[in-house]
């Protein structure tokens, strides 16, 4: 099992949400995958009108990011955390291509660009990409729309190796666990050999709030989809990644995994 830390962080628009829909998801029937990945990509798609999905995927202005420090905050925050991994592993923190899954507003892209050539972004809502290019700009930024029912498409738009992966704030939305591994597995079919892994997940720790759901995905989406510590782990084994360390936010229940391609 790789090391484990400890970090604190205040989150409270997740708790707002949860809250109020606390009530709705209480007890459900399991829906099928099918239909689940279908609701899903109804809502990240809808960024275009809805405010909240526009806040959720980090627009920058919008909703808490209407405070400009917050939505910097972010992106500084996992350049850190990029950066310090790098050096751990004796590395220079330089990048010829980065590659996000979900890059939403583009923060943390916004300050990857200072140490990579070029930087791909996937997400499944055409609207939140033009929203990341206006932040990074053409030149640099490849954006890579997907077919939410098929993950593996983003391979139509990266046309060259990665040595950086990143996915943040992402996997704990996703509509199932299988999702998750599907994804893990084509992004590693275009790893470099020695590429630098960013992944983050929710845990669980024991609350319902926290379970795995399985139906009512537009309400329950805040935390729809977590893992274990060792369980993602092994997860992450079997696509081909070792994880270094493990670093968690119990506040949020986030655990950011740090990993290079086996």
């Amino acid at each position: 099992m790789p090391q484990l830390a400890n970090e604190t962080r205040n989150f409270s628009l997740f708790d707002r949400i949860a809250s109020k829909s606390k009530s709705i998801v209480a007890e459900r029937v399991p829906q099928s995958v099918s239909q689940l990945r279908q609701d899903a990509g109804e809502f990240w798609s809808d960024s275009r009108a809805n405010s909240l999905v526009q806040e959720m995927a980090h627009w920058r202005g919008k909703g808490r990011f209407e405070d400009d420090s917050e939505w910097l905050a972010i992106g500084k925050k996992h350049f850190r955390f990029v950066t310090d991994f790098a050096r751990y592993l004796g590395r220079r923190p330089q990048f010829d291509a980065v590659l996000e899954w979900g890059p939403g507003g583009g923060s943390n892209l916004f300050q990857l660009k200072n140490i990579a050539t070029k930087l791909y972004g996937v997400d499944i809502s055409p609207t939140t990409l033009k929203i990341c290019e206006g932040e990074i700009g053409p030149a640099t930024f490849v954006p890579a729309l997907i077919d939410p029912a098929r993950p593996e498409s983003f391979k139509d738009h990266v046309k060259q190796n990665v040595d950086l992966f990143v996915t943040t704030a992402v996997i704990q939305h996703f509509p199932d666990k299988a999702y998750t591994e599907a994804m893990l597995c084509e992004v590693n079919n275009v790893l470099t050999a020695d590429a630098m892994c960013l992944i983050q997940t929710r845990y669980g720790d024991g609350q319902k709030r926290i379970r795995q759901k399985k139906s009512l995905y537009k309400h329950a989406f805040l935390r729809f989809t977590t893992f274990g510590i060792e369980e993602f782990v092994n997860i992450l084994e079997n696509a081909n990644y070792r994880t270094h360390y493990v670093k968690l936010e119990p506040r949020t229940c986030y655990a950011y995994y740090f990993c290079t391609k086996k």
